[in-house]
């Protein structure tokens, strides 16, 4: 396989490259863009409010559960990190003052971690709320998600799959979706996501735009599945109720992409990033404008996708191990552009966005050192069958590509094709790692 295609066959946990499509659905416009600034605006808004809330009253513990609420909208809103962490600090001060009846408090020191992508403290926080709920299936239904981010897919099946609510509520369809998408079944896996989308609409009597994020995630697995009319008309729905749905708009992007209509994945990445700038979205970017033959401004989206890592162009090159870092903030992706520490921070329950940036420089062919010890780090924390895929990936193209790791020898292809063997253990058919799979199961040692 060419450089360029398996740099087309990365990103985004979709590998089908298609021909030419027709032009993607919505253009972007000015009004959108009022549009999230008016909600945003709002969400600040609200804040305030629960801000001048607590400080009034300090020691009500549902004051501080709202102003957490409040934080984390902002947070989903601009994958805001700092946000993300101002809902957790304040989710903990209603926990600190009553934890009896407060499951509602541990739930939201849940969804804060899952944001900043914490997912072994957010472990601890979800079995808090379980406890403490009784076993609510709301805080089922969140346990399941941590458990499948961690990839603990056994303790997922005691604990979660069987429960009789799970499919009673939209939230335990999505968390279903998941599985289902997990051990092949794309089909089994969208159907639900659509039930919870007409669920939510029967039950508010009208389309309403808490329903986008589940067109969004039907898009996605779809896309994964390389059903790429069902996934247009999902983001399409999408947005349509919801036209600040970020996740729509990358998904779109990502379609382009591989029907290869280059003009539309700028029009989208850009409508994307402007909400939030992300590694893989900007990816897109950059290779669109490689293959429209823009080398320099591609550069400097390279650079920017650097910058939002906290690196700078020559330095993962240099770096060493991505833990050598005392801070563990080397590799810390925030949409806001600020590195910061947060005392709070568990170093064993972290987790950056290592993976994202490990599978760029990986289909890229830059920086493979630093993309294999990156996947590394990744795995030490997340066990699930896309940190494994990653780290396969990264791993073989840095013996592949990189003479240094020449050094290494055969062992690397080992690392590789035996973490590939993990990514395919659920009976996956994500297009992706299955295209990963065939390539590094070929390779041979040298």
């Amino acid at each position: 396989m060419t450089m360029r295609a398996s740099a087309f066959l990365g990103l985004g946990l979709i590998a089908v490259l298609v021909g030419c499509g027709p032009t993607i659905g919505r253009e972007v416009s000015k009004g959108d863009a009022e549009d999230s600034d008016s909600v945003r605006s709002q969400v600040r808004q609200e804040i305030a409010f629960h801000q001048d809330r607590v400080k009034n009253d300090p020691k009500g513990a549902l004051g501080w559960v709202m102003l957490s609420e409040s934080y984390l909208k902002l947070a989903r809103l601009t994958d805001d990190d700092e946000a993300a962490v101002e809902g957790e600090k304040a989710a903990l001060e209603s926990l600190k003052i009553r934890e009896v009846n407060n499951a509602r408090a541990a739930m939201r020191v849940t969804e804060a971690r899952l944001h900043q992508h914490r997912f072994a403290d957010a472990e601890d926080s979800v079995r808090m709320a379980v406890r403490l709920s009784g076993g609510e299936i709301q805080t089922i239904r969140l346990l399941g998600d941590v458990l499948l981010e961690l990839g603990k897919y056994e303790e997922f099946g005691r604990e979660v799959l069987d429960d009789p609510g799970l499919n009673a509520i939209p939230e335990g369809k999505a968390v279903s979706a998941r599985w289902y998408e997990l051990k092949g079944d794309f089909h089994g896996g969208i159907a639900l996501l659509e039930e919870a989308a007409v669920q939510i609409r029967q039950g508010r009597g009208t389309d309403v735009p808490e329903m986008s994020w589940y067109l969004s995630q039907a898009g996605w697995m779809a896309l994964r599945g390389g059903d790429f009319e069902q996934a247009e008309a999902a983001f399409g729905r999408a947005l349509k109720l919801n036209s600040d749905d970020r996740k729509a708009m990358a998904g779109q992007a990502r379609l382009a992409f591989v029907r290869r209509e280059f003009g539309s994945v700028l029009a989208w990445a850009n409508k994307a990033n402007a909400i939030a700038p992300l590694t893989d979205v900007l990816g897109w970017k950059l290779m669109a404008l490689k293959e429209l033959g823009n080398e320099e401004a591609a550069e400097l989206v390279y650079e920017e996708i650097l910058r939002l890592n906290h690196l700078t162009p020559g330095e993962p090159k240099n770096a060493g191990h991505p833990h050598d870092h005392a801070d563990g903030d080397h590799n810390h992706e925030h949409s806001s552009g600020h590195s910061h520490d947060h005392d709070h921070e568990l170093d064993s329950g972290r987790h950056t966005h290592h993976r994202l940036l490990a599978r760029l420089l990986a289909d890229l062919g830059r920086e493979l050192k630093f993309a294999h010890l990156a996947a590394e780090e990744d795995l030490k924390w997340r066990k699930d069958i896309y940190a494994y895929d990653t780290f396969a990936w990264a791993t073989y193209r840095y013996w592949l590509l990189d003479s240094e790791a020449k050094v290494e020898g055969n062992v690397l292809l080992k690392e590789a094709q035996a973490a590939m063997s993990m990514a395919l253990r659920t009976g996956t058919k994500d297009a992706e790692i299955l295209s990963h799979a065939k390539e590094i199961s070929a390779a041979r040692p040298r």
